[in-house]
């Protein structure tokens, strides 16, 4: 959670314009009803509840993991990581419903749909395969970021626009590669004496 804190303080100071920075204080004031300068998780919640394009961020372990203090209540400075996770579409897991860090994966067959209704995995329920979609080709966010940013780079050279499906083939041989050696290691560890 500690780089996106310091990625929101970051965005917050660089890359926010005085207007922007007064909106966010605005939206601040307005969510703390009560006024006492910090948001509650009643009043928290009561937010969640006029914007249903956040509904599962809600329900998820946000507050927590935003409070940085752990006090009951976000103060400005950690309301502005939750700004940045809404604006940044960081997803909520669709199997756990817990707040994703870092890494995630996404079905491929939802992307055109809306950044908080597209189908998103912690690393956890993917690798443990503990969900339940339709769909199963899915991809980590880095190795798809890498993917649209060949795409782009292709539609401004003249080059192709095809999703590299070779590079997802390379990722998902060498994960494999890396599972087989592990369970082989684990075989030999189990017959050496004492290598246990």
């Amino acid at each position: 959670m500690e780089g996106i804190q310091q990625a929101a303080k970051a965005t917050y100071k660089h890359s926010l314009v005085k207007e922007e920075k007064e909106k966010m204080k605005q939206l601040f004031k307005s969510i703390d009803k009560d006024g006492d300068g910090k948001i509650s998780t009643e009043e928290l919640k009561l937010y969640f509840e006029t914007q249903p394009e956040q509904e599962a961020l809600g329900r998820s372990n946000i507050f927590s993991r935003i409070d940085e203090n752990q006090d009951g209540f976000l103060q400005f400075e950690e309301f502005v990581t939750l700004f940045y996770v809404i604006m940044s579409n960081i997803p909520v897991c669709n199997a756990c419903k817990e707040f994703t860090e870092g890494v995630f994966y996404v079905c491929l067959d939802c992307l055109d749909k809306p950044a908080r209704q597209s189908y998103n995995l912690c690393v956890s329920c993917y690798y443990r395969e503990d969900f339940l979609h339709e769909h199963a080709e899915f991809l980590d966010n880095y190795t798809l970021f890498s993917d649209m940013r060949e795409k782009l780079q292709g539609r401004f050279t003249g080059g192709t626009n095809k999703v590299k499906s070779r590079k997802r083939d390379k990722v998902k041989k060498a994960f494999k590669v890396l599972i087989g050696l592990a369970a082989i290691g684990g075989f030999i560890a189990s017959c050496v004496p004492g290598a246990a």
